[in-house]
């Protein structure tokens, strides 16, 4: 596994940036929040992005874990005779790419870039004044009853434009989180309300500030660089979820998550100045219908980061839902989703094959932070998961 892991890191990032010294040659404008393009949950959920990031109340799976533990183990009842271990996932991967990132990589594979220079460095012109953006998960984990284990790894490389005469120089945030999940929930016996944790302890390495195309490009300074230049953080994240639910005919539903409970400090290993994760809490009901005897649909309103007072309120709602096919939400065979929020339009669909599941998902993130300025940009995700407890 963690051979795998470093091959597709070093196989994204070198992608990413191949003759990224000409990238921003053309000149651009540098953000004011380089941190707003990496995502600070550690396991992305591909059904999340899909759905605008609309899942408190139907979360069911790993992505419980981060969007409202309350729903680890699945919603509503599970029947008496039902295995020990629900799943067993080795591996569960996860890829994203930014629009840019992706159609650059493609045409400088189709045009045979990494034998030809002068290709290459005149499909890096063509899209001058472009961010790029990549990221990779993997993890094993264990879902005993309602008990979640979930050892992981992240890594995540974004760079944007410098307005500098050195147009070898990137400004460039590099992260990777290695730790262990651990989370639980329990429920009435009707399935009725269920309340759930779930926690994380991770190492964290961070490195932020201009480097060069040198040194992203090659796998050995690459890694000194990270050596010389990261901070080394230690850190443990509480997230806690509630969820109610109420009549059995549309199933109506109120969920309430806090990830971050009482904000996540990072501690500098160095001594150093501590990263704070600031608390999050969202709020969401949800209405889901039976669409016939194998069908179903979630409809999910949620508003989240409630404490923060500098977002506008059209800033904080999230709008999702999904068609599902043979089977209630992750365990469905087939499943459509799409989203709405202040960025744009979101999408996505899950295949489910027991041994085998696949999702992929279009959505988009807000890059300029905290800032009145909307800079959205369309990302692209993907996840396959083998579920050894299938076979």
């Amino acid at each position: 596994m963690r051979t795998l892991q470093k091959a597709m890191v070093a196989t994204m990032v070198a992608n990413i940036f191949t003759g990224a010294q000409q990238l921003f040659a053309a000149g651009g404008t540098a953000l004011t929040e380089v941190e707003s393009v990496i995502d600070e949950d550690p396991l992305p959920s591909t059904r999340a992005q899909g759905m605008g990031y609309a899942l408190t109340t139907v979360a069911d799976d790993v992505d419980a874990a981060m969007h409202n533990p309350a729903g680890i183990g699945g919603l509503g009842p599970v029947r008496d005779n039902a295995p020990w271990i629900r799943r067993l996932y080795f591996p569960f991967v996860a890829a994203g790419a930014n629009t840019s990132a992706k159609s650059l990589v493609g045409e400088l594979r189709s045009n045979g870039a990494s034998s030809d220079a002068v290709i290459g460095r005149a499909a890096v012109d063509s899209r001058a004044n472009t961010r790029q953006y990549a990221r990779v998960t993997a993890a094993t984990g264990i879902l005993l009853k309602r008990l979640l284990i979930l050892p992981f790894q992240d890594y995540q490389i974004a760079a944007v434009p410098r307005v500098t005469n050195d147009t070898s120089t990137l400004d460039t945030r590099y992260r990777s989180m290695t730790g262990i999940g651990y989370g639980f929930s329990g429920q009435d016996s009707k399935g009725r309300i269920s309340l759930g944790y779930f926690g994380y302890y991770a190492k964290r390495q961070e490195v932020r500030g201009p480097l060069s195309y040198e040194d992203l490009m090659d796998t050995g300074r690459r890694n000194a660089a990270v050596r010389t230049y990261a901070n080394e953080y230690t850190g443990r994240s509480d997230n806690v979820g509630l969820i109610c639910r109420f009549s059995p005919a549309w199933n109506p539903a109120l969920g309430v998550s806090t990830k971050n409970l009482g904000d996540t400090t990072f501690r500098n290993a160095g001594g150093g100045t501590h990263l704070i994760v600031k608390q999050q809490t969202s709020v969401a009901v949800s209405a889901s219908p039976r669409l016939g005897k194998d069908a179903s649909a979630n409809f999910v309103l949620k508003f989240d980061q409630l404490e923060n007072k500098s977002l506008a309120p059209n800033e904080k709602y999230h709008f999702g839902s999904e068609i599902l096919v043979g089977g209630v939400g992750s365990y469905a065979t087939l499943g459509l989703r799409a989203g709405l929020t202040h960025m744009g339009a979101s999408g996505g669909l899950s295949l489910n094959l027991g041994l085998i599941s696949l999702e992929a998902s279009s959505y988009f993130v807000d890059l300029a932070g905290t800032s009145s300025a909307r800079q959205a940009e369309q990302r692209l995700g993907a996840t396959v998961y083998v579920n050894v407890s299938e076979f």
